[in-house]
């Protein structure tokens, strides 16, 4: 009966799908979080020569 039970469970793979859902979302977010930190220096180094020529 527990052996039963436990190979069932083992092969249950319902779960899965969240796992790897939720993997890719993470990577997903990590990538856009690198991306904008990334832009943003750039965006910024564009942005000092023209805020000291104003000053």
């Amino acid at each position: 009966m527990a052996m039963r039970l436990m190979l069932r469970f083992w092969r249950n793979e319902s779960g899965s799908t969240i796992t790897e859902y939720a993997l890719i979302g993470g990577f997903i977010s990590v990538t856009l979080i690198a991306t904008f930190v990334s832009i943003g220096q750039k965006v910024n180094l564009m942005f000092v020569p023209i805020d000291n020529a104003l000053n």
